[in-house]
């Protein structure tokens, strides 16, 4: 029964296939023009049929360019659309009006495309805009192209381009590596970009991954490159101390789709066993700071915790607190008879201002270690010298942090808080202390440190800054 079923479909397809060639050439069955009636003739047929239908030599496909979004569902209906092309070279001179701000569509068959990319033109010939392919799987052997129309003008009449694709020998160089630190590097790309593109993306690919890509460390995008620019420096940070990195650049053309990428190279973060030894430690910065915290004999030692404007440690009570209120010793108690670093140190010790912890940790490197045994961070000054933060738990529970959505989410957890002299004016009182939040247990991809306002009872790690 099945084999009858077969045969009977079998039949049924000749027959349709006869049909058809009888009604496209003179000589029945001769579909291809080699005066002969062969099977090459069916394989032209089924050829035919898969384009669209028409001959072979008409091989008409659906084109399309317009402001609605062709779908596997509307295609063949769109108002506008076209089946009388062969090629996309037919379809230059095809225009369409748009409004400012609305998105342009195109469909065409992909095999169209091959060696091929289009592009918008207004009726000035001022600008090309080209078209982003997208979504090519949406309709069988077709691509869907768009663009945003972007003028000064409210309507804009386009037509068709079309340029041959070109293959660019050396546009982009892996450059070399310098400034290499615990945490971070200067990578170099060198660039070659033609005249004839316009717009581009460059870029460097950093991962422990030999084949350093998208999916598998970090891209750093060169900002502010065009076709003059040369060569380039991008800096990677938040890289592991002691650790072999793997780079490479790109270069991306969104005319074509097209990325070029340089060579791999690699380089290993700076490995530091020992910090500076000293008292006062110049980093490189405004101000030279304490390489240990206040309390503390040793870099790798907590030392002790004290609430704002305490001269003592916290032992359950506060001289400038009383029955909630806060006595007003001033909004910088920097230098002052209440900073507790010149309390105890004397001579040009003091508590860091806002500014100068920002500093510190915006212009150094810093990576996570462990220090004789203690886990914390290494931060390295611009000079190459540094100093050792240890991680010690500190019940943060009342107090805000800088996030990304603003600085007002409340935040509870253990970190080790470092306090400034200068109180914070969030909301207008007199509780908070402009302070940093770090973290010894956070993902390498992330900040390790928050700006934070916290309230004046809690307390906090203070490390000393020497203005001499």
């Amino acid at each position: 029964m099945r084999t009858k079923k077969l045969f009977l479909m079998l039949v049924t397809l000749i027959m349709s296939i006869c049909t058809f060639a009888q009604s496209n050439n003179s000589m029945k069955g001769d579909v291809n023009g080699d005066n002969r009636v062969d099977v090459a003739d069916i394989v032209a047929i089924i050829e035919i049929m898969k384009n669209g239908g028409g001959t072979e030599a008409e091989g008409q496909r659906y084109f399309y360019l317009g402001t609605t979004q062709p779908t596997a569902s509307n295609y063949q209906t769109l108002p506008g659309v076209i089946k009388t092309f062969t090629s996309i070279d037919d379809a230059i001179e095809t225009t369409v009006t748009a409004a400012n701000g609305e998105t342009l569509y195109m469909l065409c068959p992909i095999k169209w495309m091959e060696g091929k990319t289009v592009g918008l033109e207004n009726q000035t010939g001022e600008t090309i805009k080209f078209l982003e392919a997208i979504n090519t799987s949406t309709i069988s052997d077709y691509a869907i192209y768009r663009t945003k129309v972007l003028d000064d003008k409210m309507t804009l009449t386009l037509k068709t381009i079309v340029e041959d694709i070109q293959n660019y020998d050396n546009i982009i160089v892996t450059g070399t590596n310098s400034d290499i630190y615990i945490s971070k590097a200067k990578l170099q790309l060198i660039l070659n970009i033609p005249e004839d593109i316009s717009v581009f993306q460059a870029g460097i690919y950093c991962s422990k991954n030999e084949d350093p890509n998208n999916d598998n460390g970090q891209t750093i995008v060169a900002t502010n490159v065009n076709k003059e620019t040369k060569e380039c420096l991008l800096q990677v940070e938040n890289l592991e101390m002691n650790t072999l990195y793997y780079y490479k650049s790109y270069v991306y053309i969104p005319t074509t789709s097209t990325y070029y990428f340089g060579e791999t190279r690699s380089f290993y973060t700076e490995n530091i066993q020992e910090v500076t030894s000293g008292e006062a430690i110049d980093l490189g910065l405004s101000v030279k700071w304490c390489s240990h915290n206040l309390g503390a004999l040793k870099p790798e030692e907590f030392g002790e915790g004290y609430a704002w404007g305490e001269l003592n440690p916290y032992s359950g009570s506060y001289a400038y607190i009383s029955n909630g209120n806060y006595i007003d010793i001033g909004n910088n108690i920097c230098g002052t008879e209440y900073d507790v670093a010149k309390y105890k140190l004397g001579g040009s010790w003091q508590l860091p201002n806002y500014y100068q912890l920002l500093e510190l940790f915006e212009k150094c490197a810093y990576a996570k270690a462990t220090y004789k045994g203690v886990p914390g961070y290494i931060v390295e000054g611009t000079n190459r010298n540094s100093i050792f933060i240890p991680y010690g738990i500190t019940n943060i529970y009342s107090g805000y942090h800088e996030s990304p959505s603003g600085y007002s989410r409340h935040y509870y957890g253990n970190f080790s808080g470092f306090m400034t002299g200068q109180l914070s004016n969030f909301s207008g009182s007199k509780g908070y202390v402009l302070s940093f939040l770090f973290d010894y247990n956070h993902d390498i991809d992330y900040l390790w440190y928050y700006k934070a306002t916290l309230s004046r009872e809690e307390p906090q790690a203070v490390r000393p800054i020497c203005l001499e």
